[in-house]
């Protein structure tokens, strides 16, 4: 069996993906043989699982039959590998025990064969729990995980056989020290134990993504255990980015090559790799690997030499030797020389000093070594050998010390680069090895040819101080546009030269220098120009008279003699003197170049010395500003240049490394307020040298043992292709891809809901081709002579295959029915096939009877928003329906260091809260706050400040103690505002919240925090709502608007129960915490023709509410079909377009998506299913709404007041029709503003209106008299001056007082219809 499997092996090796899948699946045949499931369960019959005895395996695996079961482990592992995601589910979720055999080997001590054979175990245990890890390779999902997870109970197993296997393997190590000789075994000191136990903490790490447990005690555990803290450093991550451009993370053992990259290497590849042309440095870096790697391999060689790498470690320590000793011997050659005139004897006193700091810095050095101490010792040292054996020797000594210590250089640099490894060519290009080779030389000449020499040496400053190469760069970088400016400027002074031969040879006269002779102090000044004869006259003229010698020669004599030639030869005219006191320099044209070049620059711009006259002076102008001001100016404005260039390109360079990553290049910025740190990104996630580890791992690492991604580098690599790098992508950031699972499911319901869409608009055809049918018959009947029949009802009319469609009876006036004592159930309201009339009258008839009980009995949550004040009414008349009720009124801000306020107070209504609880007892009143127009600057603080955090949850508690008869706590809507933010800080923030408020105790009734959680994981998943479960009293799920841009349903139903069992509590869990959200508004979507293409049509969107929907059914009920889609279970309105010659079926004009009867009993239904409570927004939406807003002018109120004596309802006719209302829109010019008494009067061409409750609105007193004023809100009553009363919702004006009319602003149309959630 052992051969076959190892043939099957062969047939995946290398990941063949293809015969990967014949393996598990044969199309082409009529009998399918799944080896893969077949190879597992020979794996478990042999191990004898299907006894039921997974713990005894010992009983059955053995010496004879260890190497099938590894073999079988290695067919396995090659199945899944590449990855085969098929492979992998086939044998995770097989029937037989074989994942759980596989999950026992390696966590059992297999015993006896662990106490006979240790090596074999290790073996079995590290095939094992590669085939888990190849189970779990490249997979996006945790369901393989958790079915691992499921069988290691408890999961700190894993942790414990990998921390026994290496205090075995380090036994091991301890027992086989006399082979540490041997170079094989120091290549891989890693024994197999430890490599084994590397394998397990990999398969740990891996699991600890998906087990929250795990992953804490793994923290905790590395922190204490010698043997994790091993394994932790020595395991890297990285991220790839694989063909689909999907990223993948990848956990691997860093070889231990990699110990031997040193430091120096590591610096000097960070700050040298160049960016490429898109601002990446990943090119670069990917084409120093070769030169890293190998430099990996001499360090390795250099191990093995322990004296080449002592000498090579102290490289800097040489290196600062040679400098210093540079130093000293310039000193002592620029003091002393020349050396012959020797020293003056040392004083006693300087001596004992000399000889005092010698002993004192030896002290220092023996007590505590410094580099300042050492040099101070050295400088005394060498003083003292000055003075005691004489300079030239003690310079000889230095000069050979300097040799010897740069040749030990030399050699420690040669053996740290691997020079002797490299071949001659690149020895010879090699700056640094030839720079060194240099100095070296330079010493020897200094040493045996001349002490200058030495001087030379210090120009070593330039190559060891950045600062200093940078000036030197400043020429040398951009030489050619240097040189090309000199050469323009010796042309122009050419062209001066030849002006000068041409104009003003004659100018060109330079004055003589006079020496003066020295005799004892007395001096005889010489001219020297053209009296070269002078002294050799003298000396003829002294032996002539009786030449001076050794006896009687004196300075009298000489001085005699030499005053007598002076004299003789100053018999001269006064011109041929003054001639003889300058000299001619322009005689050829070649001594006026070289004189304009040499006096003309030095000179600043003068030649010459006669008079200045007009063309002169025109001359010598020209020179010097042509010359001297723009010509040399320009060649320092390009040294300049450079010059800022490099300081601004460093500055840059320093600025991209210290906040941009090496490898994906994105910014510091980008990770602000996420839940990773760019310090952490680029230290775990994107570390650079983890991407070099990973890819010595590839060249070490047999091909034939690679995993998928592996392989998939290894191939990349070898194309040089460099894709696989994460470049401007990380998943910490990749919110795209973070949806995952959520977005999958999107998508499937949007497919479904393009085809529902699609259902509907052929429903819409085929209904207007019904009512062309109709109108037809109609008009036949009414043809004269037809004959009479009864008036029959309209049949019904369904269409295929399911959406069912009630059409609506011809036009009349429907009036609403009064409530009634009968629920809406036994009315049969709850039905599939609905029509606008059933709407119509039945609107406002609700079950008068049934305000005190309930039909649903989990917690019901109802939000009542002031712009929708009929929420209000709703909320007093069925109180004992709710068990909670939130109003929509606050909004906190930060105003300050650790100072927060609440917002909207002025719409607290204590009456109506004392009335609510006066109604119902129980019911609990939570206000809903907002975290609404923060800006970054306080959000930022919020994030970063402990004490921010926690003055946050003491306001609230404050406030909440302040209103603790009034409120039972708080509905918190902070996810969608700190969108983006860091989760895990978000979380503590909440939790510090509830935390304070759970402190409070008001008559032993605890107060409350719910949390309105959006269906969106990116902003909140399960992890989060698992992390604050145990804090919350309830999470409130938004599930209204589902994402979708065509006309399409609210929330379909299947939607909003895969949102929720995100969100599952556990079964025993009482009370109920969790909320189904529940819509009481919808959309309407209005046809629109493309601006672009006339034959395409589109539609626009908006939120429509009860009194709206109502309103349009009104006005378009004999055109508008409801259909009810049992897929999403919603009900759709359609008005259908008239078709016309170029469309014979157009989509239809109108679609509204509204809640139904029977969509709502639906969801109840699934609320009841899933054992959760219901949140409705908003109260005050419904369609049980008995008023209207109305844009009003006062006198048209006034009119409208004398007809109703009623205090509750206007009533205005307009176009014969009688309209009763409550609420206005009204507008006109403010007159007066009193501020004690709260109120404002407006008034237009047909009266006023006095405006109440100012205060409470916002910027209410920012109107002033004269303005235009448009006010919403609740009409009270008339006075006897005849005045309305008005109590203001919203007031908003205008710096206008012409207008008497104005439309509706845009800003303020929320007021009657929904604000988003």
């Amino acid at each position: 069996m052992q051969p076959i499997l190892r043939f099957l092996q062969l047939l995946c090796e290398n990941h063949n993906a293809e015969f990967q899948n014949y393996l598990r699946l044969q199309n082409k045949h009529k009998t399918n043989y799944n080896l893969v499931c077949e190879t597992l369960k020979f794996l478990d019959a042999i191990c004898g699982s299907q006894t039921g005895l997974l713990g005894l395996l010992g009983n059955y695996i053995n010496e004879d039959n260890v190497d099938l079961i590894n073999q079988a482990l290695i067919t396995l592992t090659e199945y899944c590998q590449g990855p085969c995601h098929d492979n992998q589910d086939a044998i995770v979720n097989h029937e037989s025990n074989g994942i759980d055999i596989i999950i026992a080997i390696v966590l059992n001590d297999i015993t006896p064969l662990n106490q006979k054979n240790y090596d074999l175990v290790l073996e079995l245990k590290d095939n094992a729990s590669k085939l888990l890890l190849a189970v779990m390779e490249s997979r996006d999902d945790s369901t393989n995980a958790e079915r691992i997870l499921r069988n290691i109970t408890p999961v700190s197993q894993l942790l414990d056989v990998g921390c026994q296997i290496y205090a075995r393997g380090k036994q091991q190590d301890i027992e086989s020290k006399e082979i540490e000789n041997d170079e094989e075994v120091n290549d891989n000191t890693n024994n197999v134990a430890q490599t084994v136990g590397h394998n397990m903490y990999i398969l740990t790490y891996q699991l600890a993504r998906h087990n929250r447990e795990l992953e804490m005690l793994m923290k905790h555990r590395t922190l204490n255990d010698e043997a994790l803290s091993y394994y932790h450093k020595h395991t890297s991550e990285i991220e790839i980015i694989r063909h689909d451009r999907s990223i993948e993370p990848i956990v691997f053992p860093v070889p231990q090559l990699c110990e031997f990259l040193t430091n120096e290497k590591k610096q000097k590849v960070f700050l040298t790799c160049e960016q490429d042309e898109q601002g990446s440095k990943v090119k670069d870096f990917f084409e120093k690997f070769s030169e890293i790697f190998e430099e990996m391999k001499w360090q390795r060689k250099l191990r093995h030499q322990p004296t080449l790498y002592w000498f090579s470690s102290q490289m800097s320590l040489w290196s600062d030797i040679a400098f210093n000793f540079a130093v000293l011997i310039n000193v002592l050659v620029a003091v002393f020389y020349p050396f012959n005139k020797g020293l003056k004897d040392l004083d006693s006193r300087a001596s004992v000093a000399i000889w005092s700091s010698l002993l004192i810095t030896l002290i220092a050095i023996l007590i505590k070594p410094n580099a300042t101490s050492i040099r101070m010792f050295f400088v005394a040292g060498i003083l003292r050998s000055i003075y005691s054996v004489g300079l030239g020797p003690t310079l000889w000594l230095m000069g050979a010390i300097q040799v010897l210590n740069k040749g030990i250089f030399l050699v420690s640099f040669m053996g740290n680069n691997g020079t002797f490894s490299k071949s001659r060519y690149e020895n010879l290009t090699n700056f640094q090895l030839v720079y060194h080779v240099g100095y070296i030389m330079l010493c020897i000449l200094g040493l045996c040819a001349h002490e200058f020499f030495y001087s030379l040496l210090l120009l070593d400053v330039v190559y060891r101080e950045d600062t200093l190469w940078n000036v030197i760069q400043c020429v040398v970088r951009n030489a050619k546009s240097v040189i090309l400016t000199a050469v323009f400027a010796v042309i122009i002074i050419y062209l001066f030269a030849i002006c000068g031969y041409l104009f003003i040879q004659d100018d060109f006269l330079m004055e003589v220098q006079e020496k003066p002779l020295a005799i004892d102090d007395q001096s005889v000044n010489i001219t020297l120009n053209n009296k070269t004869d002078i002294l050799s006259a003298i000396i003829p003229t002294i032996n002539d008279n009786e030449y001076c010698t050794k006896d009687n020669c004196t300075n009298g004599t000489i001085i005699d003699h030499i005053r007598n030639v002076t004299q003789a030869s100053t018999v001269l005219s006064e011109e041929e003197a003054e001639n003889e006191q300058v000299e001619r320099a322009c005689d050829t044209l070649f001594m006026c170049i070289v004189t304009t070049l040499n006096k003309g620059l030095r000179n600043g711009g003068g030649i010459g010395d006669e008079p200045l006259y007009f063309f002169r002076v025109i001359y010598d102008m020209m020179f010097f500003f042509i010359v001297i001001i723009i010509t040399l100016n320009l060649i320092f404005g390009v040294i300049i240049d450079n010059f800022a260039d490099l300081r601004t390109e460093k500055q840059r360079n320093d600025e991209i490394l210290r906040n941009t990553c090496f490898i994906c290049g994105l910014d510091r910025k980008s990770f602000d307020n996420k839940h990773v740190t760019f310090e952490d990104h680029i230290r775990k996630v994107h570390n650079m040298w983890n991407y070099v580890y990973f890819m010595v791992l590839i060249h070490v690492k047999d091909p034939t043992e690679y995993t998928g991604p592996e392989s998939y580098v290894h191939e990349m690599i070898e194309q040089k292709n460099l894709d696989w790098f994460p470049r401007m992508r990380t998943s910490s950031l990749n919110t795209q891809e973070d949806k995952t699972k959520e977005d999958e499911d999107n998508r499937i319901l949007r497919t479904q809901m393009e085809s529902a869409n699609q259902a509907i608009k052929t429903l819409a055809m085929e209904l207007a081709e019904l009512q062309k049918l109709v109108t037809e018959s109609r008009a036949q009947k009414h043809r004269p002579g037809s004959r009479k029949s009864p008036a029959r009802p309209t049949e019904k009319v369904t269409s295929t295959p399911s959406p069912s469609v009630q059409p609506s009876p011809p036009p009349s006036t429907y009036e609403s029915l009064p409530p009634t004592k009968t629920n809406v159930l036994k009315r049969n309201l709850v039905e599939e096939n609905i029509n606008s009339q059933s709407i119509l009258e039945n609107h406002q008839s609700y079950c008068s009877t049934c305000l005190e009980t309930r039909e649903f009995n989990n917690p019901t949550l109802v939000y009542i928003t002031p712009w929708n004040s009929h929420g209000y009414d709703i909320a007093k008349k069925f109180a004992k329906k709710f068990d909670y009720i939130s109003p929509v009124w606050l909004r906190i801000k930060r105003t300050g260091f650790e100072k927060y306020t609440f917002e909207g107070i002025h719409d607290i209504d204590k009456k109506w809260i004392e009335t609510l609880k006066e109604k119902n007892s129980n019911v609990h009143i939570v206000p809903r706050v907002t975290f609404e127009n923060w800006s970054v600057d306080d959000i930022h603080a919020l994030f970063q400040s402990e004490n921010e955090k926690q003055q946050l949850a003491s306001t609230f508690a404050k406030f909440l103690d302040e209103y603790t008869n009034l409120f039972d706590g708080y509905v918190l809507e902070i996810l969608v505002q700190f969108r983006g933010a860091s989760k895990p800080t978000l979380n503590h923030i909440i939790s510090d919240i509830a935390e304070r408020v759970h402190q409070l105790d008001s008559q032993g009734k605890k107060k409350e925090i719910i949390l309105a959680v959006p269906p969106y994981e990116e902003l909140f998943d399960n992890n989060d709502f698992e992390m604050l479960y145990e804090h919350l009293d309830g999470f409130s799920i938004m599930t209204y608007d589902f994402p979708n841009r065509e006309p399409g349903p609210v929330a379909p139903l299947e939607w909003v129960k895969m949102t929720m069992e995100k969100f599952s509590m556990p079964e025993s869990e009482n009370p109920i915490k969790v909320f189904l959200g529940l819509n009481f508004y919808g959309y309407r979507y209005d046809r629109v023709d493309s601006p672009t293409k006339k034959d395409q049509q589109q539609y626009g969107m908006k939120p429509i509410i009860g009194r709206d929907y109502v309103e349009f059914l009104r006005k378009s009920h004999p055109k508008s079909m409801i259909i009810y889609d049992p897929r999403t279970h919603e009900h759709a309105t359609v008005i259908h377009g008239r078709p016309t010659k170029q469309q014979q079926n157009p989509l239809p004009e109108t679609i509204i998506f509204y809640p139904s009867l029977k969509s709502i009993y639906k969801r109840l239904e699934l609320a009841t299913q899933l054992n959760v409570g219901i949140a409705i927004w908003d109260g005050g939406q419904g369609q049980f709404i008995d008023t209207f807003w109305r844009k009003s002018f006062i006198g048209d109120l006034r009119r409208a007041r004398k007809i109703s004596e009623d205090d509750t309802q206007w009533t205005i006719i307009y176009n014969g029709k009688t309209h009763k209302f409550q609420f206005v829109w009204l507008q006109g010019i403010c007159v007066k503003i009193d501020k004690i008494a709260d109120l404002m009067i407006i008034e237009d061409a047909t009266g006023q209106a006095e405006i109440q409750n100012c205060s409470r609105i916002e910027d209410a007193w920012s109107t002033n008299e004269g303005d235009y004023t448009i006010i919403a809100g609740k009409l009270l009553n008339t006075t006897l001056s005849d005045h309305i009363i008005v109590d203001a919702y919203k007031i908003q004006y205008f710096k206008t007082s012409s207008k008497h009319e104005l439309n509706w602003p845009f800003e303020v149309v929320d007021i009657s219809q929904r604000v988003y959630h």
